[in-house]
């Protein structure tokens, strides 16, 4: 495993020496936001700059109060953000999720031998070790290793649920930092805790979704107050609804379309206006077309097959291939392997994941953060159909913990 993980180090770091761009300066929406945070703004992203409403960090702008992402990977950037020399500060960001993402070949190793066997934990390590996408997301501004990161580690924890102590709150920490890293996690969050209800853990449920809302409260409330409306984690919800529902593509923006309801619009209710008139368009457009919105939900619903002409990267062929292949030698796992006792909390994972998909829409980097989970089955699957063709008998199942 130490060589996986020596090689899977020195390929994120060649990938990073080539392809890495030191002299980046724009970090996507939670740049900006934490740009604004670090200059003394508070936590905004919309400005007025002139007569123009602008999405990025000015110092002289007029800046609103934002909610559009949720803080965790906002907060992360700021400390890189004060680094004024802008190669030092993208060595240090970009080495420091390079760390995250080998750190991440290891916890996939460790969740595979719990769930299934030190076999398959090599190899879905190996296939982590070297999948492009999950190279190119070290130098993706974005919380995917992160994400990746944080989920086998929870998932490490509810594998050892059983005994108590730490884990438990710790499992409802876990779940509150990914809530506050992508906000669609609280439905994984929300659905979790029934079924510890459901299957008598009554005392476990309770602790753990005390200390998981618990943990964003400070946050929805902070949005309350601020924006004098509902906004427990984000205000993107109107926007991402628009991006999954809209007449022209999936994945499409439709700014002019919202443009004239937020012209006059010159105080922190900008994101809340914003987010209601692209919601109403959504909502319109699948009353007025629930044919259209029926046939752009089961191409969603396939996901790994989804083209977006916003990110023609998606139909990239060492991308859309690895991805076809490794759903593919992932379901056969899953259906091969199927327990409901073992796996249940993957098999919810791989459920909310696609529901958020098939109501918004799949860009290629939520795509990554879910197939993190697929690895264990996919590299099972990969071994069995070896097995097979080898004539060999079926690989071997670790003895799985019972949570």
């Amino acid at each position: 495993m130490r060589y996986i993980l020596l090689f899977g180090f020195l390929l994120r770091l060649a990938f990073l020496g080539i392809y890495g761009d030191l002299k980046n300066d724009y970090y996507w929406e939670y740049g900006e936001i934490s740009k604004n945070l670090v200059h003394g703004k508070g936590y905004s992203f919309f400005s007025i700059d002139g007569d123009s409403t602008i999405d990025r960090y000015r110092p002289n702008a007029e800046a609103f109060k934002s909610a559009f992402m949720p803080p965790g990977y906002v907060l992360f950037l700021a400390p890189y953000l004060t680094v004024e020399n802008l190669t030092l500060r993208n060595i240090l960001l970009l080495l420091t999720h390079l760390l995250f993402s080998t750190a991440t070949i290891w916890l996939l190793y460790r969740v595979c031998t719990t769930f299934f066997s030190e076999t398959v934990g090599l190899v879905a390590a190996g296939i982590g070790a070297v999948l492009p996408e999950f190279l190119y997301a070290n130098l993706s501004f974005t919380p995917t290793v992160l994400y990746h990161f944080l989920i086998l580690y929870l998932f490490l924890l509810i594998a050892k649920m059983g005994e108590g102590g730490w884990r438990i709150p710790m499992i409802g920490l876990v779940l509150g930092v990914l809530m506050y890293l992508r906000a669609e996690f609280v439905l994984f969050t929300a659905l979790f805790l029934p079924i510890l209800l459901f299957r008598k853990e009554i005392g476990r449920a309770l602790l753990i979704g005390a200390i998981a809302f618990g943990a964003i409260l400070p946050w929805s409330v902070r949005n309350i107050n601020t924006f004098n409306a509902f906004v427990p984690l984000t205000t993107g919800f109107g926007l991402n609804l628009y991006r999954g529902h809209n007449p022209h593509y999936v994945g499409n923006f439709g700014f002019d379309e919202v443009a004239g309801a937020l012209k006059d619009v010159r105080d922190d209710q900008y994101e809340v206006v914003m987010s209601k008139e692209y919601q109403k368009l959504a909502v319109s457009y699948i009353k007025e077309h629930p044919g259209e919105v029926a046939s752009n939900s089961i191409l969603k619903f396939f996901w790994f097959f989804s083209y977006i002409p916003f990110y023609p990267e998606s139909g990239n062929l060492l991308y859309l291939l690895p991805t076809i292949g490794l759903f593919l030698l992932s379901l056969y796992g899953v259906i091969r392997t199927f327990s409901w006792r073992r796996y249940w909390h993957f098999y919810l994972f791989f459920f909310t994941s696609t529901v958020v998909v098939v109501l918004f829409f799949p860009l290629p980097r939520y795509q990554t953060m879910m197939k993190i989970l697929q690895l264990p089955f996919a590299a099972y699957g990969l071994l069995l159909l070896l097995s097979i063709w080898r004539k060999k008998e079926r690989p071997e199942l670790a003895n799985n913990p019972e949570r």
